[in-house]
């Protein structure tokens, strides 16, 4: 039998079968109307996460030892300050209670007060290391599924072109607004584009489009403005801020992170491509796991390692270090991926947010074994997404028109230029030599290129070791240089023309070395080299040209406004080379005292001419200078086997 506490029945006797009644009733009320108002209007701060005012209302015991209901009729303090009769009015900071809400919190009081059950109960608390997660807190809106709304139908609506018009109509009209004046092409064209690209359009584009009176045209500056390399730089840099990307470590030392670019190549790739927001956040948490046969996976993992980090520390500092890098990877997680705070509960449980210490550490648990490092990745040359139906058809057209061309217009007019015999030599003084056998002694790969350059890529060396060798034939004689050119290429970092992080290099020795073409097994001889100069220098003293020949200075090396371009280093020769038989020439490059600052794209030339001139161009094939100059001492076309005519058909199409 529930005794009631809160009505004065000292006057007069208790009617046990009318008491047993009011508690029952009052039991009903309770369930069905008064738990859900305190527990929406005032458990929060009477019970739940504090304790204002010393009310408890969390069970019944409680809510009568303060008193508050004591008294009789309405003459009650909990009711005063419902009924906004007095202060605090209640609930703090909160529109008053309906009087429904009001008569139904008077007729239980009257009652008793009775409780099914303590609203702790109610709102399934479970206790977690001091802190109790709720049903409430899980049934927070941040925390619901997602749930598809109905689409608003209202009549007469002229005004809404698309489905979002239509929800933006419906408020419109609930508060009782009118649209505004739809705005001119021009200006609608400059929104488009600083919110795409973050670049206003050209005057060219403004006219086009203001000029344009097709109905689907604006649709189609959008499908562009999409499709632009510039879509994904503008939108990648809110991720950035979002993920604290920087491409240095932080605090007083701040030392640059070498390939810290790769994160950021990976975001502007990611929405270039409209990659699944699934895989765009597994790839940043374990892409290194869940896809280590791809670059971009790798790359991805640099959301991770995004924030500060002491790069100078003491053996005392080592253990509090990596606890703030793992706190730095769990509090990004969750503000960036969860949209929450988590990192407060690093020392507590979270006031607010339904985390717990527990909750935490589990989380960081996850990346006990997860170390921050330097990873150079071979980088993705560049993409244009998956193939269609209609760019796989266009590319076979593309490629029948050239075969056609090739047949009926290149080499008939490749076989009347022979057959005419009016042969001149080209007056490009840089002849460029085709590789024949190539070797890395460090592991990296080398692929020659249809311009007879050599891409390296693959394995960076640490050291500096004699790492590249390049050999050549040719018949040519007299050559009085060597050009090596060091071009960019789209997969070096900022284009190259370098390995190092910035796109830099330095070669501390080039070595040159001949052998006659008829004797196979002869001894390499060294050619002597006895000037350099170079298309850009750091200095003139031991990162410059000729510090890549001597064997003293730290070698060669571009200064920074070479980097991103094309650039040669020119070696004259102490004596002509070439034998009457035919040569071979081995070339030797090695890399610098810094790490990884191995050349990217090498392409190496000879010369006739004594001055051996500096300069950057495309440069003659070797082997068609050759044929050109049989060609002019009288040996018939009919006599060139196929290679032949092969090398000299390419020079003549280019």
């Amino acid at each position: 039998m529930f005794v009631c506490h809160g009505t004065d029945l000292s006057a007069q006797p208790i009617d046990g079968r009318l008491h047993s009644l009011q508690m029952g009733e009052g039991l009903d009320l309770f369930k069905s109307t008064v738990r859900p108002i305190l527990v929406e209007n005032c458990f929060k701060c009477h019970g739940g996460e504090s304790i204002e005012g010393d009310l408890d209302i969390s069970n019944r015991e409680s809510l009568l030892a303060a008193g508050v209901i004591r008294g009789s009729g309405v003459d009650r303090p909990l009711l005063d300050a419902i009924h906004h009769r007095s202060e605090p009015y209640m609930p703090k900071e909160a529109d008053k209670l309906s009087d429904s809400q009001i008569a139904a919190i008077e007729r239980w009081i009257e009652s008793g007060a009775p409780y099914d059950r303590p609203l702790l109960d109610e709102v399934g608390m479970v206790e977690r290391v001091g802190k109790t997660i709720s049903e409430m807190d899980r049934n927070h809106w941040a925390y619901r599924p997602l749930v598809r709304l109905g689409v608003p139908q209202i009549a007469g609506d002229l005004w809404s072109l698309n489905v979002i018009d239509r929800f933006i109509y419906a408020k419109l009209q609930d508060a009782d607004l009118k649209p505004s004046q739809r705005a001119p092409g021009r200006t609608l064209l400059r929104r488009a584009y600083l919110n795409a690209i973050g670049l206003p359009p050209s005057i060219e584009q403004v006219a086009d489009f203001v000029n344009d009176f097709k109905t689907d045209a604006y649709e189609r500056v959008v499908d562009d403005l999409l499709a632009s390399p510039h879509y994904g730089e503008r939108w990648a840099r809110h991720w950035m801020d979002i993920a604290r990307f920087a491409e240095s470590s932080g605090f007083e030392i701040d030392f640059d992170r070498p390939y810290a670019y790769h994160y950021r190549d990976f975001l502007i790739k990611a929405f270039n491509s409209n990659m699944p927001y699934d895989q765009f956040i597994q790839w940043q948490v374990a892409g290194d796991q869940l896809d280590p046969q791809n670059p971009l996976a790798w790359m991805a993992t640099g959301f991770l390692g995004a924030g500060p980090f002491p790069s100078v520390l003491t053996e005392r500092e080592f253990e509090s270090a990596r606890y703030d890098e793992l706190d730095d990877m769990v509090s990004t997680l969750g503000t960036a991926l969860l949209g929450t705070t988590i990192g407060c509960a690093r020392c507590h449980d979270h006031k607010h947010d339904p985390f717990t210490t527990e909750d935490y550490y589990s989380l960081a648990s996850v990346f006990t074994k997860t170390v921050r490092t330097y990873v150079d990745v071979e980088s993705l040359r560049p993409q244009t997404g998956p193939a269609d139906e209609f760019s796989l058809s266009s590319l076979n057209l593309l490629q029948k028109q050239w075969q056609q061309y090739e047949e009926k217009v290149l080499n008939q007019a490749f076989e009347s230029w022979l057959a005419a015999g009016k042969f001149d030599l080209p007056l490009e003084r840089w002849l460029v030599l085709k590789p024949e056998n190539l070797t890395s002694m460090d592991g990296s790969t080398l692929d020659p290129l249809l311009d007879d350059s050599v891409l390296v890529s693959g394995r960076n060396p640490e050291k500096e070791t004699e790492a590249l060798i390049f050999e050549f034939e040719t018949g040519l004689q007299g050559l009085t240089g060597l050009r090596m050119e060091t071009l960019t290429h789209p997969s070096l970092p900022n284009q190259g023309p370098g390995r190092d992080h910035e796109g830099g290099f330095t070669i501390s020795n080039v070595g040159v070395f001949v052998q006659e073409n008829s004797i196979r097994k002869a001894v390499w001889k060294p050619v002597e080299l006895v000037s350099a100069e170079a298309t850009s220098q750091e200095n003139e003293t031991s990162l410059s040209a000729g510090a890549a020949i001597n064997g003293v200075s730290q070698g060669w090396s571009i200064d920074l406004d070479g980097f991103g371009n094309d650039q040669a280093l020119v070696i004259k020769f102490k004596e002509p080379i070439g034998f009457t038989a035919g040569t071979r020439i081995r070339i030797t490059v090695s890399s610098g005292y810094n790490l990884q600052q191995m050349v990217g794209r090498p392409r190496f030339s000879v010369t006739h001419d004594p001055r051996v001139p500096l300069i950057l161009s495309e440069g003659v094939p070797a082997l068609a200078y050759e044929v050109l100059l049989q060609l002019l001492v009288g040996k018939s076309p009919e006599e060139l086997n196929e290679a032949v005519r092969i090398a000299l058909r390419q020079w003549f199409a280019r």
